[in-house]
This record gives C-alpha cells, structure tokens and sequence, in this order.
C-alpha cells in the first residue's frame, strides 16, 4: 500500500511539474525594439513586442496594442543557455528578422533571407548584427 501511495505523489509531482513548464513555455517575453524592422515582406514599427510560442513548432511575434504581427514555423533549438533574443541584419536604416532564440535555447526560429533583404544587401555591402533581448 505504501509503494501504490508513494507511486501515485511521484505521477502526480512529475505530472505537475509537466504542466507547470508547459504553460512556463507558452508566457510571453517582451522585446523593446527600437527601430523599425522587416520579417516575411512585412514592415512594423519600432515599439514594444510579445514573443510567445503558441503552438508545438509556432512562435508569434506581435504588438500588444495593435495585436498586428508575424507567426513563425519554430525548431527545438540546442544553442544559447541564458536570456532569449531577436536578431537582426541591419543595412544602413532597414532592418531585417533574422532569428528568434527563445529563453535557455528552449526553441528558436532561424530566417532565410528574403528577396527584399538580399536586394538591399547587394546595395548596400556592409550589414550590422543586432540583438534585442527579451525579458
């Protein structure tokens, strides 16, 4: 009887535990984003923005007070211990999404390079790296 109840608290922890990381993962980070960017042929404004998974293999990246954004195929992801990001290709004063690293490299996206991006990286040579953490 003893071994049935000790069995049954250690389902119930683990089951806990479970659930607590899953809905954990799904809470939003926040990212400040100072200048305007570009993901998908899309252009936002610089502002604040919510990165959230929504989904297994799905991140959304949107502005809470307009809710206009972008969905993303997301990959479990190996890379990056710490805080999550969003970085950026930046040429001149256009800004591209490069990739997305979720907090403790719990899932990330990586970006191809747009047709648009590669237009301006032609003209324009020189690209900047930038990173935006999320909080």
């Amino acid at each position: 009887m003893k071994k049935l109840s000790f069995s049954f608290v250690m389902v119930l922890v683990v089951s806990l535990l479970a659930v607590s990381a899953a809905a954990q993962e799904k809470m939003p980070a926040q990212a400040h984003i100072p200048f305007s960017f570009t993901v998908h042929n899309q252009t936002f404004d610089a502002g604040i923005y919510m990165v959230r998974r929504i989904g297994a293999n799905v991140i959304r990246i949107e502005a809470p007070n307009t809710h206009r954004g972008v969905t993303l195929l997301a990959h479990p992801s190996v890379e990056g211990q710490g805080a999550g990001k969003l970085m950026f290709h930046r040429y001149g004063s256009r800004a591209f999404l490069r990739a997305v690293v979720a907090p403790a490299g719990a899932y990330g996206v990586e970006l191809p390079q747009s047709s648009a991006e590669a237009e301006i990286a032609r003209q324009a040579g020189q690209r900047t790296l930038l990173a935006v953490a999320l909080q």
